[in-house]
């Protein structure tokens, strides 16, 4: 029998890592994650006690066993004041540097074009031709993002990108006809296991509902996502990053793109691909 456990669906993390000791919680955040709270129960289980930042702590989180949609400090502190007991977690630089698009991009592109550019004039030349897709540094349910094109100005959205990140995100606009994911947990020690391939329906960035992608997906498509898992695995670990990761990826028209973006948490289609956390006997 598992556990019992309490949960913060902090689904505003990258807003956490981007601000650090700026940040502060928002009410649209806790209010998406009460909404989105059905859909998580196959991650969290039904019978899950949901924690809320800023809220009284509820006491029947008191002695089980806490977990965070993403470990960040405001998560840690609120399952703390619960009375939740929380194992070890990544230190904060490190959910923030593998959660940066840097990191990802670090990794090699697999969708042709795409780079992570940190001069305002390459990235303005890049965009001035052709149709591009500009990302933040940190981003989730489709804000940060920028498509460029038909004369879209992007001076001022590169401008604060440079300022407060460092750089940004240049892709390649590709009509997308399926997301896919894969998630998985890497142990402390490192060793790591993956799930299933999970195909999410997503509208302007956003996640709307996963379902089984095996059917899909070709051989080759699957043969790219598990190798893409494998090494960014092995990447995060080498990172100093443990826990819970997902591989996002998708088909467009002119192939197949098995890594568009690393998460270092938590993702919506998580227990659909991997299944409730911890598994049993765990």
């Amino acid at each position: 029998m598992r556990a019992r456990a309490a949960w913060v669906l902090n689904l505003d993390a990258e807003d956490e890592l981007r601000l650090g000791a700026a940040y502060a919680p928002r009410a649209a955040a806790s209010e998406r994650a009460r909404e989105l709270s059905a859909a998580l129960t196959t991650l969290t289980g039904e019978d899950a006690v949901v924690v809320e930042r800023g809220a009284p702590p509820p006491r029947e989180a008191r002695g089980l066993p806490g977990h965070a949609w993403c470990p960040t400090p405001s998560a840690l502190a609120a399952l703390a004041a619960a009375g939740a007991i929380v194992g070890p977690t990544p230190p904060v630089h490190v959910l923030r540097a593998v959660n940066h698009r840097r990191f990802h991009h670090a990794q090699g592109a697999p969708l042709a074009g795409a780079r992570w550019l940190e001069d305002a004039d390459e990235i303005l030349s890049t965009v001035a031709r052709g149709r591009w897709l500009l990302k933040r540094a940190f981003g989730f349910a489709g804000r940060g993002r920028l498509a460029c094109g038909d004369g879209v100005d992007a001076g001022a959205f590169v401008a604060r990108a440079l300022r407060e990140d460092g750089g940004v995100a240049v892709e390649p606009r590709v009509e997308v006809t399926l997301d896919v994911s894969l998630h998985g947990v890497i142990e402390p020690g490192g060793a790591w296991s993956l799930g299933r391939p999970v195909a999410s329906q997503v509208r302007s960035g956003a996640w709307q509902r996963a379902l089984d992608a095996e059917p899909a997906l070709s051989l080759d498509e699957r043969a790219a996502l598990f190798a893409e898992g494998e090494r960014v695995a092995v990447a995060l670990h080498a990172a100093g990053y443990f826990g819970p990761f997902a591989v996002d990826g998708f088909r467009h028209e002119d192939g197949f793109c098995a890594r568009c973006e690393i998460n270092a948490r938590f993702g919506m289609a998580f227990g659909v691909g991997w299944g409730r956390y911890p598994r049993a006997g765990r």
